[in-house]
């Protein structure tokens, strides 16, 4: 529910403020997504360590690495249809974290196909390439970071 509501927000382009800075508001809401979607790869991503290590079961691991394919489509299905203000730094934004919900999207779904199928070097090699998302999401989820360093005033 909580993501549908979200979700309404950024396709409507309200930050809740009256007079607020359009392009912060955007800003603020694709900060949101990615953090979003930072935290699902990342639950997933140890999932998978977990399940290597022999942890966790087969069966959880399916569950947790299905959620997060869930949040990542849903999240990149809402940031596709939203409306940046019309600014550069909105645009590249925007632009940037698409790209990674891309990743994302065949990554989580890797580790989904490798653990259904019990291919372990492939599930090792896929949760890898989670750990490398997460680091490349980082930089995305600290909106006043990425604004200063787009020439936008937090």
């Amino acid at each position: 529910m909580a993501l549908v509501a979200a979700a309404l927000v950024l396709v409507a382009g309200l930050d809740g403020k009256p007079g607020g800075d359009p392009t912060q508001a955007f800003l603020d809401q694709m900060d949101q997504a990615a953090k979003d979607v930072r935290s699902e790869v990342a639950t997933a991503q140890l999932a998978v360590e977990q399940n290597l290590a022999g942890r966790v079961p087969d069966r959880y691991l399916g569950v947790t690495v299905a959620e997060a394919e869930r949040t990542v489509l849903d999240t990149r299905s809402t940031v596709v249809a939203s409306r940046p203000p019309g600014t550069p730094a909105a645009d590249d934004r925007r632009r940037r974290l698409l790209v990674l919900l891309d990743r994302a999207a065949a990554e989580v779904s890797a580790v989904r196909l490798a653990g259904e199928r019990g291919d372990r070097p492939a599930l090792r090699a896929a949760g890898d390439g989670l750990l490398g998302l997460v680091r490349d999401l980082t930089p995305l989820t600290s909106t006043g970071t990425v604004a200063a360093a787009l020439g936008v005033a937090r």
